[in-house]
């Protein structure tokens, strides 16, 4: 019977031995093996996207003749910072155009046959102050009236402009803005020797990625 005691006491002291072995090792590895949280990563690509609409005119400071109409304005970018974008941005009629003839003899045409564009690519140069920012445009495009008989009429060179948006939320941001698309002698072909501008004013949309 003393026999039986000894060999389950020496059997107990051997469970207890191994028990505190294991938990003893357990506790060594989570010490050696902490757990290491993994922080959160805030993805912000830098390209947006905008659409917008507003006023744009082609007119003839001597005559007073102009094209006029009501464009769409279709916008992609990049956000370089808080300061510096690259910018594209295509616009043309998405109404009638409507010619002047000023102090002509030209016909008036409440719905001039020609397709009114710009497209141009800007240096966007930006100031923020809280959920405003304030920027200029900087850049180099080409100004179109193509009739739809075929004949085109064209002028390519220095754009600027200038405007501001208004912070929605995260993604989405609110705009306008004013660009000179081209100032100079004529346009294409058209009164060589009087000075001709074309102007953009648009209000729009904007949802960063």
């Amino acid at each position: 019977m003393l026999l039986v005691h000894r060999v389950l006491l020496t059997f107990l002291l051997s469970l207890l031995f191994l028990q505190s072995t294991l938990y003893a090792g357990k506790n060594s590895i989570e010490a050696t093996s902490p757990v290491v949280p993994v922080p959160s990563l805030k993805y912000n690509s830098g390209f947006y996207i905008g659409i917008g609409s507003g006023w744009m005119r082609l007119k003839d400071d001597y005559t007073k003749e102009y094209f006029r109409t009501y464009p769409i304005m279709f916008q992609l970018g990049y956000r370089v910072n808080s300061y510096i974008s690259l910018e594209a941005r295509y616009i043309r009629d998405n109404s009638t155009v409507k010619y002047s003839r000023g102090n002509t003899n030209n016909r008036n045409y409440s719905d001039y046959p020609t397709v009114f564009s710009n497209r141009g690519l800007y240096l966007k140069a930006s100031y923020p102050i809280d959920k405003f920012s304030f920027y200029t445009l900087l850049g180099y495009g080409k100004v179109s009236l193509t009739n739809i008989k075929g004949a085109k009429r064209y002028e390519k060179g220095f754009q600027w402009g200038g405007g501001f948006s208004y912070k929605l939320s995260k993604h989405l941001k609110v705009f306008a803005d004013y660009t000179r698309v081209y100032s100079g002698k004529g346009f294409s072909g058209r009164a060589k020797l009087k000075n001709t501008h074309v102007d953009l004013a648009i209000l729009g949309v904007s949802y960063a990625f």
